[in-house]
């Protein structure tokens, strides 16, 4: 079913993206109208969601700064309900990712996580390394299912 998905109910499967992984987290509240937690050695991290598939950043650099990693929770295809994946990014690596994207131009700094070899596009290939190893299934009725798929790792 395509539409859009709310960021709440995304965040709450990168949640349970986390927890499929074993690491141990706190959340911790909200910064600009964005969850951030704990993970379990006391690393911050900011839980990005996204429709359309795409990491965007504001006008300001350093909106990344003091952080250590940041979670971006997407579903499988853009605007669809079903499938959903995230990313566990070092915030250093996004932040430099953005700031190279933009060169130049006026925000939003966008990278596309496509599979599109050209500049700001192309990171799901290029991050692949960084997504979790699970994906949770998300019914339009209801919650993230209790189950998760072990996505193969040569895939």
């Amino acid at each position: 079913m395509r539409g859009r998905i709310p960021s709440a109910r995304l965040a709450q499967c990168g949640f349970e993206l986390l927890r499929s992984t074993g690491r141990r987290f706190v959340a911790a509240g909200r910064r600009n109208r964005r969850a951030i937690c704990y993970l379990d050695r006391g690393e911050s991290c900011l839980i990005r969601t996204s429709n359309d598939r795409l990491l965007i950043s504001g006008a300001r650099p350093g909106e990344l700064a003091g952080l250590d990693f940041l979670l971006l929770v997407m579903p499988a295809e853009a605007r669809r309900f079903g499938e959903v994946e995230g990313y566990l990014l070092p915030a250093r690596l996004a932040e430099h990712a953005l700031q190279a994207v933009r060169a130049g131009r006026r925000a939003p700094w966008k990278l596309h996580f496509d599979r599109r070899l050209e500049p700001g596009h192309g990171y799901a290939l290029i991050w692949a390394e960084h997504r979790l190893p699970a994906s949770i299934w998300l019914d339009p009725a209801g919650l993230a299912a209790d189950t998760t798929r072990e996505r193969a790792l040569s895939a």
